[in-house]
This record gives structure tokens, C-alpha cells and sequence, in this order.
């Protein structure tokens, strides 16, 4: 399949691979035989193709049902547009990522459409709505137009729980559904939902539906009142804090979609539709300072009403791969003037014209050369009439603006642009559908004589009257009513706050505003969550789009933080600071371990409000090279720090906010960007509850998470002592395996963990310096992985966990000991985590799992520029990488019976195979060539790691000049037609292999992931022709391996895999005979050297060694 990206244009390869693909999953889905040519998707990556190919195949059925059975002749896509009924059978997949909110969409402003189970957001800036080109669904990535809408899981039947251990009170995102639905509506359910909070507050009428449908006020009270009493709060205050928390996650929701596009909300209005939308819309309107708030005549039918006045039309792409410095105008044009041809053309039979008036807009996909983010951008017609240059100009200078207002900083002219897609849509240019206006109000206010009701509701703890209308009494345009009051409908009912009133216009909206102008910026207010200090900190998505380090773009080597006024983690190296100050260092030493390498640099941000310090913000972020002695600043062979690069000791970046140029250059596009965001995003917590109830929010923050870890220490973790060993194979020079020993036990109220026995230092950079703050971070999330995942997690309980790392062994090096590969010993530390609770409590068993970060460099010189390839484990498409790097990719596939054999089985290896078109440098690290991952509770050992290149073109021929290679080098020279083979280790089985369902086994054996041999082999299972398990024959086979008395099974202890290899020092021995390559030399052997052999534990740890081997 890769060989087509080379044979044929872009254009023609996907739209093959869509075509195989859809007719393929149609025929093994359906049994049917079903052909199609038309290609939905134009990217760059196969897999971006056959996602969508399949997802279409999967729903065409459904699809096809429904619009044959359509009196109607067009189909309303999520994209915002209308196209022609039976076109919808080329492209499905555009009808399934969604519901509800893409026909919900008009002009200039925030939607929010709530309904039973989540909240649908949308930003509409002008009269555009902003689209996205893919969606994640599951773990899948679509490659389908649609409505950037936003969904979180906050609805009216949202489920409200209490969580003892943390103390905390959490709305969804769980729902009730509508069977058997909030207690509210009499079906059985118990479980308190936002739907049931609104009832006993007050909010809502005891009747929905014009009185056909009746509420059982007693059943939600009582519902509310069972988490109450766990919380020893009034049923009010509980009901209360249920409206604000899921009022905070849709609030949380709906400014992301404005901020990540560069809007402030505040310059946006709120138009709230959905059953739910309405009665939360003003709340959500005063968190968001976005006024007015509109609520549509029918707020449950607006979706319905848009889909009915949104024209028709058609969008045709096409992939476009070019640099600017080699685009021309002319290309562009005729590239163009085919999409045109073809809407129009689809246009013409969709709309049955000859010669329909169509508007014509033309976009390109653009972003700067390097990077994983691309803009839209917009042309007319008149500018592909324009000469190259200025056309590329004012191509630059339109992304440039778009990448400002969404990022706050674009790069000068010197750095390269490259288009990505080109993109054409014709849309019916027919008048538009006019909407008739409403009767005038004879006066500002209705009569009292429409007034439903009255009755008390409860606002911010207080009883209020409010006053109950009934809305298609007061339709009428210039009617304003004030809050407190209710404003009821079949479809919905609004809630109007007090100190705001509801105006109806002339299309019949209620537009709600504050009665005071003050009303419209946030007010400090009693901070009911600490959850909501943490929701406006968007700055993590911005860092992987915009970097151009492929270790950052690909495999998301960053992360963000935001730090209360001390600092505690990082602070404390940088003398006086000042209002303006920015501090930027990747000195791992000076910030003891916290920064673990020199290409991981941080960027830290004081967070002033008001002239006093309320925080910090930080970004770390991998440079793929800082100037170490190999490409990408990671060799296995440097020996001291000096050998990995540039080290930055702790410096100003900004001193009262003046800047030393060339460090803002490097770091202001990127890590400083983040830092600023989460600044703002302080501030504005500052400015809304100020800055003593955010400084008691992060105190709260800090001591739940200590309670909860606390509570677990004491209750779940025995007074036992856990013990376990773990290693590296090799430093690369070999010499190895490097064990990696801890302790564990609880003393007191306090968790201790004692890394003696661990090796000491090597000569190579092996070494990972473990960060004590960081590791406490680590120790936490695991117990709260556990038992509550929602939970924030921070060093709260920092006073809670001990360590005791000898100094000059491998997790505690001396200066200047080399640090650059320390991935190996990273990974393996969490293994070593979870294998120590598993001791003391079952529920944190797991096997080894793929506790590294293994990755190959590849640089050089192609006859146009320099490269240096950085993939590690995330699996990166083909196609990107052979886009800009010189080799292709062979193969990438999963090993069929690599992974460690169990009830849950370890995941499988991955193999790739590297072809190189032009001559180079690799350098590799990686482990477990010799150990095995350990399987545990009867499970398997998973499958060692293999490399090995294959020179002079001799790969797939009768031939094959094959030669292992070890798992940690530098300098491994090829030439063009060299390749390299890379097997991956896999995980460890966890539990019996013998009680895994046959089912999950056949359908494993269908997907190539076991054989069927192994599948009888290690699992019993017999596997029939059609792939589905013989069950009769399964439990004889499954009876006679028990029978047969297979050690293990049964066995809680851990399985490396060293016992049939006749112990460590057998499998040292024989380690050339198993691998190819020669068993390491051990450790105690040759005289240590450095500036750690006079410490106490070195000496002493190699005296014991060299006595007891």
C-alpha cells in the first residue's frame, strides 16, 4: 500500500485507499458487496482515509434507509450545509458525528444548547460558524467537515454524586437517561440529577408540557436530601451547589470554545436553546460576561428551524502539498478552476438549474513548515487573478492575522509557509428565507393578569418570590420582565435572575440583561467548588499545534502547571523577583531532578494580580536539540553533562519586564505562550472571586488531595513491607543489567520508600535524577487512579510521602554525570510503583507494561536541506514522516503473539521497518533486549525487544545481510537502500490465560494479533474456520492443560520468563545464542570512576556485590 504514495499523485492514492477501504468494512460488516469511487477525504495520511472509509461503510445501511424513505430531497450535513439527498450515500460518514447543534448555529455568538445528558457549544464569529476538519470519536480520529461543537456531559439528567474520600460533590458526567430518568419524573430513578436540583429549588413548575406531563416535586427532594445528609448540608445549599457545579462545567465549556479561537467571550452574546439551555442561560450569561443572553422563540426546536433555512451547498477539496517559495499563481488557479468545475456541477443537479447563482469562496489549509497545526484561510475569486508574489503576500499576511488572533504571536517572513489543502464550496446564492416579525406590546409590561403563579425559589441562599409566566402570553415585542421570575413554555422554561430583566425583540427572543451595567463583570462571589480554580486553563493545547519539535508535536513531550504563590516544586533559584520577571532553565541538577534532561527546558511565569504574586505558571517542553554531541542531544555514550548539550542555569527570560532578545526569540512563539495563558486565565479568577478566595481555593485544592491520600494510606495500605526489583539491561557500553531496587512501607501515617540496593552510577546516560516533589506527584495519582480518578491531583500530600535515595546511585547521580537517556529508567520506576502496591492491595495489580521511551534519531544532509527524525513509541503516520524525512516506511504493524499471554493480555509489539534514501546517522535506545517484561498472577512475560539492519538493498531478497544491533548506539552509519528493522518489547500478562473469554480470543486470532496455534497454546482456545471459538473443544483443551498441572496459573508471584532460561546469570550467558547480541559484563566487575566512588553507599554497594555476585 505505501509503495502508491510513490506511484501515484495524492489525489489518486486516497481516493484508492478510500474506495478499498469502504467497499472492504461494507463486505465483512454486511456480507454485502457494495463498490464505491468517490474519495470523501484528502489528507496526507492513509490512516486519515481509511477511518472515515470505514466509519462511512459502517453507517451507509442506516443511511440509505433513511433518506429513501425522505419525501424531501436534501440532507442537512454537520458541516452547516445542505446537499442533495442522494449525494448523502457518497459521503455518510458527514451525518454521524453529531446531533442537534450544527442546524442550532447562526450568527455572531455563543451557543449553548443543553439538553438531557450534555451540553452542545459553538462559536459563530460574523456569520460564519467555525468549522473543524476532524473529530475524535472514541479512540478513532474522523477526517470529516463539521460544526466545531463542543460537548461536555452536563445535562438535565446529569447525575449528582458524593465522593467521601475526597469530600467532594461531582455533577456527571454519568446520566440518568430517560429511563429511568431523574426521580423528578416518577419512573423509579433515585439518583440525584441537575434536573431534580432545579425542581427543589424552585425553578421549575410542578407541570411540563402544558400540564400533560406532572413532576414529583416530594421524590427529587428526597433524592437531593440523601446527599445532603452524606455532606451534612441543608437540602437547599446541596441543591445549590448541584446548579453551580454543572453551571461551571458548561461555563468551562463555553469560554474554551471562544479562547482557543483568540475571543474574549465577553465581546460575544449567549443565544441558550436545548429542553435545559434556558434555564441556566442566565447564570452561564454572568459567568461569561457575554450579554445579552437570547433565548429563541422555541428553544427546543431551533436546531430544527435552522436546518430549515440553511441553503444549499457543495465543498470539494483536494490535497495540495507545496512550500510557498515553489507555489505559482497559474497552479494555483487550475487547481482551483477543477474544484470550482466540480460543485458546480454537483450544484446544478442538487438544486435541478442549468444555471443556479451560486457564491463561490475559495480557502487553503496553511501553517508554518514544520508545524502539526494548520489554518484556514480565505480567498476570493479576484485574488487567484493577482501575480504570484502578491497573491503569496497577501496569502502570508491573512495567516499571519488568523494565527495572531488565535495564538497572540505569529513568526516573521523568513520562516517558510506551507499549503496543506485546497478547498472550494458553491452555496445557493437564492434570497434568503425572511421570518416574520412579531405584534408590538401595548405597553413596557405585561398585564398581571397573565401571571401564572407565584412562588418562593431559592437564589444564592436566599428565598426570593418569583414571579411565573407563561410565555406565549407575553410574546410580544417591547414586553420586558423582570428577575426574579420564570418564564415557561411546552418546550422549556427560563429562568431569570434577580437583578436582570428579559426583553422580547421583534423576532419574539428574550434577551436577558443585567438591570445595572456594573452586573456585567464578574463579582466576587462565595466560591462553592475549588474544581472551578482549575477550569480555565487552556494552555496544554496550544503547545503540541504550534512547536515544530517533532518530540513535542508527535508524542506530546510537555506538559503545563500552575503553582499556588510558593512555588514549592520549582522555586528558590531565582534571587529577588519582580512584576515582568519570566524565568526560563533545564538545569536538572539545580532544580533536583525536577527538569529530568537538558532537552527539556521550563519556562516559568511569576502570576502578578494587583502587584502581588498569586502563582505561577510553567511549561515544560522536550527540544528536539540542544547541542549535545549527537543529533537530537541524546547519546548513550556521553559521560558527562557537558557531552549533552546547553545547559541553561536559572535565568531571566524578562526583568521587570524587559527582555533579553535573543532567549525571548526561542521561547515567546511557544512555552512563554502557554505560560501567559494560564497567567490571564489566574487573574480572571482573581478578578472574579478575588484573590483571598483563590488563594483559599488552592488551599482547598491542596488539602483535599491530602485528605484523600491520607485516608488511603491509613485504610488501604497494610504496615507490611513491600519489596521489588527491576533493571535496565545495559548502559550502552556493556555493561548492565543496572538493578532498580524500592522498599515500601507504611510508618506511622506516612508512606516510605527506600531505593537502597539500587546500582550505582554508570559512565553512560543512563541515569534518571528522581525528582522527590515529583515523585511524591506520582505516588498520589496512582492512589487516586485508583479510587477517585476525577479527583485534582497536586503535592498536597507531599508531608505524606518519605524517600530515600542514596546518593551515586543510578536515580540520584553526582554532577556532572550525563542525564540525557533517562527515559529507561523513567518507565521503569512506574513499574516499580504499581508492582508495590499490588503487594499490599490487589486492585493495583498490572504487569510490566511498555515502560520506556524508546526512540531512534536519524540525521543527515538530503540535497536540499538537513534532517533529523525524532519518532519514539507513539505510532506517527507514515506519510508524515516521508514527507519530510528521506526514507520510506516498509512496514508498521502489530506482532502477532508478542504480548504476554493473561486474562488481560500485555498489548502487542510494534515493528517498523525504516527504508533510507539517503545516507546518515542513527542512533537508537531502547531496553528489555535481554529481560523480559514480567507477566504476574499466572500471567506470561511479554516478548523481548529486536533491531537489526539489512545493507546493500538486501532487505525481501533470497539474500539478506542482516545484522543485530544493540539497543543502545550512536553513530550507526547507512547508506540509501539500507533498512532498519525495529520489534518493540511488548507487556506482561496479568492473571490466568486460560480464563480469558474465547470470544475475545477468536476475535484476537481474526485480527492477527494471536495465532491460531497460540490461541490453543496459551489460551485453550480452539478456533474454528469462520473465527469463531469451538466452545465444546475449548474446555476439553482448556481441562487438559490444567490437568496437566502448568506451573503459575494459579500463582500470585511475578513470572520474568528467567526460569526456563536457567536463571539471570544463564541468560546472561546465553544471551548471543537468544538475541544476537553478547550478554552484558556486570556492573561490580571492572573499578567504578567518577566523582561518586568515595560516597559511603557506592563503596559499600560494590564491596557487598563483588563478595556475593
Amino acid at each position: 500500500m505505501y509503495s502508491l504514495t510513490y506511484e501515484l499523485t495524492y489525489e489518486l492514492t486516497y481516493s484508492l485507499i478510500y474506495s478499498i477501504t469502504y467497499s472492504l468494512v461494507y463486505s465483512i460488516t454486511y456480507g454485502l458487496t457494495y463498490e464505491l469511487t468517490y474519495g470523501l477525504v484528502h489528507s496526507i495520511t492513509i490512516v486519515v482515509s481509511v477511518v472515515p472509509a470505514a466509519a462511512a461503510a459502517y453507517v451507509l445501511p442506516c443511511v440509505n434507509s433513511a433518506r429513501t424513505s425522505f419525501s424531501i430531497f436534501s440532507i442537512f450535513f454537520i458541516n452547516c450545509t445542505y446537499s442533495a439527498c442522494w449525494s448523502s450515500a457518497n459521503a455518510p460518514v458527514r451525518l454521524i458525528i453529531t446531533r442537534g447543534s450544527a442546524g442550532g448555529v447562526i450568527s455572531n455568538l455563543i451557543t449553548l444548547d443543553m439538553g438531557g445528558t450534555s451540553t452542545d457549544c459553538a462559536l459563530i464569529p460574523g456569520t460564519n460558524a467555525i468549522l473543524r476538519r476532524e473529530t475524535v470519536v472514541g479512540p478513532l480520529t474522523v477526517k470529516a467537515p463539521s460544526v466545531d461543537v463542543r460537548t461536555v456531559g452536563a445535562g438535565g439528567g446529569s447525575i449528582a454524586h458524593y465522593t467521601a474520600l475526597t469530600n467532594a460533590l461531582r455533577v456527571g458526567p454519568e446520566s440518568a437517561g430517560s429511563t429511568p430518568g431523574p426521580p423528578a419524573y416518577g419512573k423509579g430513578g433515585k439518583l440525584a440529577t441537575v434536573t431534580d436540583a432545579n425542581l427543589a429549588l424552585g425553578y421549575l413548575p410542578s407541570v411540563l408540557l402544558g400540564g400533560k406531563f406532572k413532576l414529583e416535586v416530594a421524590a427529587a427532594t428526597a433524592a437531593v436530601e440523601d446527599i445532603a445528609k452524606q455532606m451534612s448540608m441543608s437540602i437547599t445549599d446541596t441543591a445549590e451547589g448541584i446548579i453551580n457545579l454543572v453551571n461551571e462545567t458548561m461555563y468551562g465549556a463555553l469560554r474554551l470554545v471562544p479562547v482557543e479561537q483568540g475571543y474574549d467571550p465577553r465581546d460575544f452574546a449567549l443565544v441558550a436553546f436545548g429542553g435545559a439551555g434556558p434555564l441556566h442561560a442566565n447564570a452561564i450569561g454572568k459567568l461569561l460576561g457575554a450579554f445579552p443572553v437570547i433565548v429563541p422563540p422555541a428553544p427546543g426546536i431551533l436546531c430544527a428551524q435552522g436546518d430549515a433555512t440553511t441553503k444549499m451547498s457543495h465543498e470539494q477539496s483536494t490535497t495540495y502539498i507545496n512550500l510557498f517559495s515553489t507555489i505559482c499563481s497559474e497552479e494555483l488557479r487550475v487547481a482551483y478552476k477543477g474544484l470550482a468545475e466540480g460543485c458546480s456541477t454537483t450544484m446544478k443537479k442538487s438544486l435541478v438549474d442549468e444555471n443556479p447563482a451560486l457564491d463561490v469562496s475559495y480557502e487553503a489549509d496553511m501553517r508554518y513548515k514544520g508545524q502539526a497545526l494548520t489554518l484556514t484561510v480565505q480567498m476570493t475569486a479576484s485574488d487567484l487573478e493577482k501575480e504570484t508574489e502578491t497573491l503569496l503576500t497577501e496569502l502570508r499576511t491573512k495567516f499571519a492575522t488568523a494565527h495572531e488572533q488565535q495564538f497572540s504571536f505569529s513568526l516573521g517572513t523568513d520562516i517558510d509557509l506551507e499549503v496543506m489543502c485546497l478547498r472550494v464550496k458553491a452555496t445557493d446564492a437564492s434570497p434568503e428565507v425572511k421570518i416574520q416579525p412579531i405584534e408590538d406590546a401595548p405597553g413596557p409590561s405585561p398585564l398581571e393578569t397573565v401571571i401564572m403563579s407565584k412562588s418562593m425559589i431559592t437564589v444564592n441562599g436566599e428565598q426570593v418570590e418569583a414571579i411565573f409566566w407563561n410565555r406565549d402570553q407575553i410574546t410580544k415585542k417591547g414586553y420586558k420582565v423582570v428577575g426574579p421570575c420564570v418564564i415557561t413554555k411546552m418546550d422549556s422554561n427560563t429562568l431569570i435572575l434577580p437583578g436582570y430583566s428579559g426583553e422580547i425583540d421583534g423576532m419574539g427572543n428574550i434577551l436577558i440583561r443585567p438591570i445595572d451595567e456594573k452586573d456585567k463583570q464578574w463579582e466576587e462571589e462565595i466560591i462553592h467548588t475549588p474544581e472551578s480554580a482549575k477550569k480555565y486553563v487552556e494552555e496544554n493545547p496550544i503547545i503540541p499545534t504550534l512547536i515544530s519539535s517533532p518530540a513535542i508535536r508527535e508524542q506530546q513531550d510537555e506538559f503545563n502547571v500552575i503553582r499556588n504563590p510558593a512555588g514549592s516544586m520549582l522555586v528558590g533559584q531565582f534571587g529577588t523577583i519582580e512584576e515582568g520577571d519570566v524565568f526560563v532553565t533545564n538545569d536538572v541538577y539545580q532544580t533536583k531532578g525536577a527538569v529530568s534532561h537538558l532537552n527539556d527546558v521550563i519556562v516559568l511565569l511569576p502570576i502578578h494580580h494587583n502587584g502581588k504574586i498569586v502563582g505561577w505558571a510553567a511549561n515544560f517542553g522536550h527540544l528536539t536539540d540542544v547541542q549535545g554531541k549527537v543529533p537530537g542531544s541524546m547519546s548513550i555514550n556521553a559521560s558527562t553533562i557537558f557531552e549533552d548539550g546547553l545547559q541553561i542555569p536559572s535565568v531571566k527570560l524578562y526583568a521587570k519586564g524587559q527582555y533579553n532578545q535573543s532567549l525571548v526569540d526561542v521561547f515567546c512563539r511557544n512555552s512563554l505562550a502557554a505560560c501567559r495563558t494560564a497567567a490571564a486565565r489566574v487573574c480572571e479568577l482573581c478578578d472574579r472571586y478575588s484573590t483571598e478566595v483563590y488563594h483559599a481555593a488552592c488551599d482547598s485544592l491542596l488539602l483535599r488531595c491530602r485528605t484523600a491520600i491520607s485516608e488511603l494510606i491509613d485504610n488501604k495500605i497494610g504496615t507490611e513491607r513491600s519489596n521489588f526489583t527491576d533493571c535496565i539491561d545495559d548502559d550502552g557500553n556493556g555493561i548492565g543489567p543496572y538493578a532498580i531496587t524500592c522498599a515500601m512501607q507504611k510508618v506511622g501515617s506516612k508512606l516510605v520508600f527506600d531505593w537502597d540496593g539500587t546500582s550505582p552510577q554508570s559512565g553512560t546516560s543512563i541515569y534518571y535524577y528522581l525528582s522527590t516533589p515529583m515523585f511524591k506527584i506520582f505516588i498520589s495519582y496512582f492512589l487516586l487512579a485508583v479510587y477517585d480518578p476525577h479527583n485534582v491531583v497536586n503535592d498536597g500530600p507531599a508531608d505524606l510521602i518519605e524517600l530515600k535515595i542514596p546518593e551515586g546511585s543510578i536515580l540520584h547521580p553526582v554532577r556532572p554525570a550525563a542525564l540525557s537517556c533517562r527515559t529507561h529508567l523513567l518507565g521503569r520506576v512506574m513499574d516499580i510503583i504499581q508492582a508495590l502496591f499490588r503487594q499490599r492491595n490487589p486492585a493495583f495489580r498490572s504487569a510490566a507494561g511498555f515502560s520506556d521511551s524508546p526512540h531512534l534519531f536519524y540525521s543527515g544532509f538530503k540535497p536540499t536541506d538537513c534532517h533529523c527524525l525524532f519518532p519514539a513509541i507513539k505510532s506517527i503516520p507514515a506519510e508524515n514522516i516521508e514527507l519530510y524525512f528521506p526514507l520510506v516506511i516498509e512496514a508498521n504493524e502489530s506482532v502477532a503473539n508478542s504480548s504476554g499471554a493473561g486474562f488481560y493480555r500485555g498489548g502487542n509489539a510494534q515493528r517498523t521497518v525504516y527504508r533510507f534514501l539517503c545516507e546518515g546517522e542513527v542512533s537508537i535506545h531502547d531496553d528489555r533486549w535481554l529481560t523480559k517484561p514480567w507477566g504476574v498472577d499466572g500471567g506470561e512475560p511479554g516478548t523481548r525487544s529486536r533491531k537489526g539492519t539489512y545493507r546493500n538493498h538486501s532487505y525481501g531478497t533470497d539474500k539478506e545481510e542482516h545484522e543485530a544491533i544493540p539497543s543502545k548506539c550512536d553513530h550507526i552509519c547507512v547508506k540509501p537502500g539500507d533498512v532498519l528493522e525495529w520489534i518493540t518489547w511488548c507487556g506482561g500478562g496479568l492473571g490466568d490465560p486460560l480464563t480469558r473469554p474465547p470470544e475475545i480470543v477468536a476475535k484476537e486470532v481474526h485480527r492477527k494479533l494471536v495465532t491460531i496455534e497460540c490461541a490453543a497454546k496459551n489460551y485453550g482456545v480452539v478456533v474454528g474456520e469462520n473465527w469463531e471459538p469451538d466452545i465444546e473443544k475449548t474446555e476439553v483443551l482448556r481441562k487438559s492443560i490444567k490437568e496437566k498441572g502448568k506451573e503459575g496459573r494459579e500463582s500470585m508471584t511475578y513470572k520474568w520468563g528467567w526460569a526456563e532460561e536457567g536463571g539471570v546469570e544463564s541468560l546472561v550467558r546465553n544471551a548471543e545464542k537468544k538475541t544476537g547480541l553478547k550478554g552484558p559484563t556486570p556492573q561490580w566487575e571492572p573499578d567504578p570512576y567518577g566523582p561518586h566512588v568515595g560516597l559511603p553507599y557506592v563503596k559499600e554497594w560494590f564491596s557487598r556485590m563483588r563478595r556475593e555476585g
